[in-house]
């Protein structure tokens, strides 16, 4: 296996995202590079998942190789350029495995662009947010001791209130509790997903909680033992974008003013992150791409269709949504700035019942 990371690593591969444009006239697929960087975190993604690609192309495939006494012979794969041709057989085989259709996405579009190519050119099996199973089901490591709340208590507390990720939880510092642009009180995330700067705003009923986990100095918020669990935060940071899509739902159905008000806040958010995130790229010499306001997400009702909508009913959730109030989650608590990553990923991720259990 030792070669093959070497291998892998030595690989020269697209440090900035591309795409793939067909030309119909030659029906050959151009690729476009962009000068969006991607993170050196998703960089190593591929390289796993090519480094996994590989070992498998050595199990299962072989080479046709010519040996110094001019013999034709067959032996193993084990090169990256003699591994390229198995992708499709590759993404069969995880079918077969049971792989999930995401799982499988996952890991095509990461060979795909390891070996720059375009992932329109692979059968891939049908995926659907309605299929997602991460913090909705029940897995084998929800039995383990350290699953259970109890294994760390101040942990499974602010991740009811804050809603953060594992990782931006075991960075937090005791001077991280600040006010936002609007005046409400925020949780800073100072390198989060993506290494974005963001601001996890904390719902008034919160409040009185948070504060009393920042003292102000530098030190952890929590230390290393109370991060060595398989607590599934996610279910939690789930169960918090419901609670506050109601409390904005709320508002926004009994206080007539509070729409005009809601979008000026979500404006002056989307700006100073903006602002913040674009001066950090530039001192790195990156780039940051600009989030844009979009009323279209802002105004109107978020229906459900298709799988979604089956699901919906099934668990007896809405099966529709006032915009505004999903696009203040989204902005203000999970930094995602997409209502349908908010609906599939957050909303439907967790029965409305299930509040501070999971």
């Amino acid at each position: 296996m030792g070669s093959i990371i070497y291998e892998v690593n030595q690989h020269q591969m697209d440090t900035t995202r591309v795409r793939f444009v067909l030309d119909k006239g030659t029906g050959i697929y151009k690729k476009v590079v962009t000068n969006r960087p991607i993170t050196e975190a998703t960089l190593q993604s591929y390289r796993t998942i090519a480094a996994n690609y590989i070992k498998y192309c050595r199990a299962h495939h072989t080479v046709h190789i010519t040996d110094k006494r001019g013999r034709v012979r067959d032996r193993a794969c084990r090169r990256v350029a003699e591994c390229q041709p198995y992708i499709q057989d590759y993404i069969d085989y995880l079918v077969a495995q049971g792989k999930s259709p995401s799982t499988i996405h996952t890991y095509a579009a990461g060979l795909c662009h390891f070996y720059g190519e375009p992932l329109a050119e692979y059968i891939l099996p049908k995926r659907h947010t309605a299929d997602y199973t991460r913090g909705r089901e029940a897995k084998a490591s929800s039995a383990r001791r350290d699953a259970q709340p109890d294994t760390s208590p101040r942990l499974v507390a602010l991740a009811a209130a804050v809603g953060c990720r594992r990782a931006e939880y075991a960075k937090l510092r005791g001077d991280d509790l600040t006010m936002d642009e609007s005046g409400h009180l925020c949780v800073r995330i100072k390198s989060g997903k993506g290494n974005k700067y963001q601001l996890q705003r904390v719902l008034p009923q919160h409040e009185e909680l948070a504060r009393g986990y920042f003292d102000g100095s530098h030190d952890y918020v929590f230390s290393r033992s109370e991060m060595t669990n398989k607590l599934n935060l996610h279910g939690q940071r789930a169960a918090l974008a419901w609670e506050a899509y109601q409390y904005y739902a709320h508002r926004l159905d009994t206080e007539p003013k509070y729409r005009e008000q809601l979008r000026a806040e979500l404006q002056a958010r989307i700006r100073a992150m903006n602002q913040h995130n674009i001066e950090v790229a530039k001192a790195k010499g990156k780039r940051w791409d600009r989030v844009r306001w979009d009323e279209r997400e802002f105004s109107g009702t978020y229906h459900l269709r298709g799988k979604n909508r089956e699901l919906a009913q099934q668990l007896g959730r809405p099966l529709g949504y006032d915009k505004a109030a999903l696009l203040a989650v989204s902005v203000l608590h999970l930094s995602h700035y997409r209502n349908d990553v908010t609906v599939a990923s957050y909303i439907l991720a967790q029965n409305p019942t299930d509040r501070k259990d999971a």
